[in-house]
């Protein structure tokens, strides 16, 4: 199934991060990760497939269209316009008709069998499931406050819904839930530490580690269990996690606010943490190359990409780059 990634760096990354502390939502327009599904296509863009007219055997095989799924957050009172996911077939370019989805869309992801879209909404404690075989929302499913970050199962059966409760000024968020991609049933809520900000899954699916970042940890969830597991800790506020595609080692990238910012490794097989690694003064992303090789960080206010050797967990280049990078994506 063919997936690609869109992501759009966030307006002025510092200044919203200082405003998302504070417990609101970061001000102007931001738009979420899009993932994009080919497995289940909408009827409309399927269209013109099968066998041709007048013609007793099928024609040449032709691949599906690639549909791209953009979440768009409504930050402030604005048209509802805004409050919808929108769908757009990749091989045209053109813009399908808006899903609804809740107050403010957020995170956006989708399962491995590309056959459901998750939206989590952060302005109704929300997350909506979509059809993409239809473009269709589901009924919401009940979660905690303010769901931030999701993560999918490799095997596609749990979506796991960190709840960070920081925004809108509701209370500050402890929880994971876990839901099921088979029914779309929330779990009983998994106790992590505060502002639950991102979630990460192993690649055997055993393992799903979850940043929180006002508790300065990474909490180990079993997916066998849903039991969390000891708390690791962490420089200062963890929001980010890669894991290299041998599932060996996490790594988490912290905000570093006063102190600056770092990387931790964390070793999957012990959850013991390694020695944390300078990185400036703001890790905004945090990616791992294919080959597992080396762990790339962009960092905002220096305006630099930091790249890390897996093998030392030791900096190999600081590369500077410009305005404020944000996400990082690898060509084949």
């Amino acid at each position: 199934m063919p997936l690609i990634e869109v992501k759009v760096p966030m307006v002025c990354p510092k200044v919203s991060t200082i405003m998302r502390r504070a417990a609101v939502y970061p001000p102007l327009t931001v738009v979420a990760a899009a993932l994009l599904a080919a497995a289940a296509v909408p009827p409309a863009l399927a269209a013109g497939h099968g066998p041709r007219a007048g013609h007793g055997r099928a024609g040449p095989a032709t691949a599906p269209p690639v549909i791209a799924y953009i979440a768009n957050a409504s930050l402030n009172a604005g048209p509802e316009g805004q409050r919808v996911v929108t769908p757009v077939n990749t091989a045209t370019n053109k813009p399908g008709k808006p899903i609804a989805a809740g107050n403010s869309p957020g995170a956006i992801v989708i399962t491995p069998d590309g056959k459901t879209v998750y939206v989590a909404d952060l302005g109704s404690d929300t997350v909506i499931p979509i059809s993409t075989a239809t473009n269709k929302a589901a009924k919401p499913i009940k979660v905690g406050p303010s769901p931030s970050a999701m993560a999918v199962t490799p095997d596609g059966k749990t979506l796991y819904v960190a709840n960070s409760g920081a925004f809108f000024g509701r209370t500050l968020g402890h929880t994971v839930t876990p839901v099921s991609t088979a029914t779309n049933k929330p779990g009983k809520a998994i106790e992590v530490g505060t502002d639950p900000l991102w979630a990460a899954i192993t690649p055997d699916g055993k393992t799903v580690y979850v940043a929180n970042a006002l508790s300065n940890t990474v909490t180990p969830i079993s997916a066998a269990t849903n039991k969390p597991g000891k708390a690791i800790k962490t420089a200062v506020y963890p929001w980010r996690i890669a894991i290299t595609p041998n599932g060996k080692t996490a790594y988490v990238a912290d905000e570093g606010p006063k102190t600056g910012s770092h990387v931790t490794p964390i070793a999957t097989a012990t959850n013991k943490p390694g020695t944390s690694i300078k990185i400036g003064e703001e890790a905004n992303w945090i990616a791992v190359t294919p080959d597992g090789k080396t762990v790339y960080v962009t960092d905002p206010i220096t305006r630099t990409v930091t790249a890390i050797a897996t093998a030392t967990n030791t900096v190999i280049a600081r590369i500077t780059v410009g305005g404020y990078p944000s996400d990082i994506t690898f060509g084949p």
